[in-house]
């Protein structure tokens, strides 16, 4: 009777954290469909700001007084706009794991839960920066071209300025941590991407009209505290309570942050 050869087992290792950041952008940039009108971001925000500031002439010398430039450089409803997007792509680069049931094989790979959380949160950010930042360049510089022209510019050394360029830079990477968030929370793309479209776009719009005490409320909206940030307080987006700076870093700083902290702790403690 032939003897059983012993077997040595297989050492398991643990997927290393640049593996996961990897296997998340493999993910994220085969949904080309989604990530094609991020791309058209910078154009598109740069020929708006060319539009909204040729037409300055045409407000008068009283609407010039008015006029926000800085306001004018990040247009509120064009950014309103892409923000609602990249949180869409953020949510969906997580519940389009669950529609498939792929979300099955990369816990088993990485039972770590808030591990893929955070790797999915990282390629996000980048993803979001990587537009982000061209879009506010492309946004401002077109804008103060124009209105340069008409004696209207700004620099960026001016009071506001660079805080409001600043916040522009950083919307898109917010709003795409937000949208991940609610993905993990909500689980459901069709779901996930209606709670993100009232949050980000229909909440801020109706809150301020309200009066005061829901015009505050209103300030801890991330899009209404963006919205403070860049603006020189002109803009009539603003409403007749606009948020100081230092609270509305404070809010786009912990819609995310919190959002993030949820999830991880459903992530923890729910089944698939």
């Amino acid at each position: 009777m032939p003897t059983p050869t012993p077997t040595t087992p297989i050492p398991s290792h643990p997927a290393r954290f640049p593996d996961l950041l990897a296997a998340e952008w493999l993910k994220l940039s085969s949904q080309r469909l989604l990530l094609l009108p991020l791309l058209l971001a910078p154009p598109c925000a740069a020929a708006l700001s060319w539009f909204l500031c040729s037409g300055v002439d045409l407000i008068g010398t009283r609407g010039r007084t008015d006029f926000d430039r800085l306001a004018a450089s990040f247009n509120h409803g064009v950014w309103g706009f892409l923000m609602i997007g990249a949180a869409v792509i953020g949510a969906l680069s997580f519940t389009g794991e669950y529609a498939s049931g792929l979300i099955r094989t990369t816990f088993i790979a990485v039972p770590d839960r808030p591990r893929v959380l955070l790797a999915k949160a990282a390629v996000s950010t980048a993803v979001a920066a990587a537009v982000g930042v061209p879009t506010a360049i492309a946004s401002f510089g077109t804008s103060q071209a124009v209105l340069s022209g008409k004696n209207l510019g700004l620099a960026l050394g001016d009071p506001g300025v660079a805080r409001g360029f600043l916040a522009a830079c950083v919307l898109l990477p917010v709003a795409a941590l937000i949208g991940l968030a609610v993905g993990v929370l909500v689980r459901h793309q069709a779901g996930a991407v209606f709670a993100v479209f009232v949050t980000l776009g229909v909440v801020p719009e109706l809150m301020p009209e309200g009066g005061r005490f829901l015009a505050e409320a209103a300030n801890l909206m991330p899009r209404n505290a963006w919205s403070a940030l860049a603006s020189l307080g002109t803009a009539d987006e603003l409403g007749p309570y606009p948020p100081s700076a230092t609270h509305s870093w404070l809010v786009l700083a912990g819609w995310p942050l919190a959002l993030l902290a949820a999830a991880a702790l459903v992530l923890r403690r729910r089944d698939l």
